[in-house]
């Protein structure tokens, strides 16, 4: 049996990566996007992972302790053709701020060694790209003037056009409120265009309401 070992150190603590990943259901929106591109659960213990190259396998939960940072699963179906699979994730503190992520994988037969290496690599990648940007953005302080009043999303270096209150997000989800959906607006600037112009004003007047509304002038 080949056994694999890659570790990594990654700029977040100990505890923010662990609780990534022990959420087992949601490793492509919290550990690794981009190398894995879906997730299925099946029951409460299994997921159907589909990766980047577009092959899907099945991976069971063994067992998680919160206590060692550590998970471990088997891999019970996979398109490497696999006859044995299983791998364990640790995450080791160093410091307050860092940590340091150490996957192993045993697999038979031991000729897949390599090839399942260059996928960890690759995922680790991901995984450091994933966690650390999440770390840089909780930490970026919101600017006066830019605080979510309309929701939480977490957006708060992209403040919206023409409302230095709200960022771009809460500005679109306040526009549907009042005026529906993107294509709504469309229409609702369209007929305002055409009264506007019905009643004889210029041009000019008609494409401000385009832009009041969000909506491409040239319509």
């Amino acid at each position: 049996m080949a056994t694999v070992v890659r570790e990594i150190g990654i700029d977040v603590a100990a505890g923010t990566c662990w609780d990534a990943v022990r959420d087992f259901g949601a490793l492509r929106e919290r550990l690794a996007p981009g190398f894995v591109t879906d997730v299925q659960m099946v029951g409460t213990r299994e997921r159907q992972v589909t990766f980047f190259t577009g092959s899907v396998a099945r991976e069971y939960l063994v067992g998680s302790d919160d206590a060692m940072m550590r998970l471990a699963y088997a891999v019970t179906e996979s398109p490497l053709g696999s006859s044995h699979m299983n791998a364990a994730v640790q995450v080791i503190a160093d410091g307050d701020t860092r940590c340091r992520f150490v996957w192993i994988t045993d697999v038979l037969p031991d000729e897949l060694a390599d090839r399942v290496a260059a996928l960890m690599d690759r995922g680790l990648d991901a995984i450091k790209t994933t966690l650390e940007s999440a770390e840089s953005l909780a930490k970026r302080p919101v600017r006066a003037g830019r605080g979510h009043r309309e929701c939480d999303t977490g957006w708060r270096d992209r403040p919206a056009r023409g409302d230095p209150d709200l960022c771009a997000q809460c500005a679109d989800a306040k526009l549907q409120r009042h005026f529906g959906s993107a294509a709504d607006r469309v229409d609702l600037a369209e007929r305002v265009r055409r009264a506007v112009v019905g009643f004889g004003f210029d041009s000019h007047t008609a494409i401000c309401g385009h832009q009041m509304l969000k909506v491409p002038a040239g319509l």
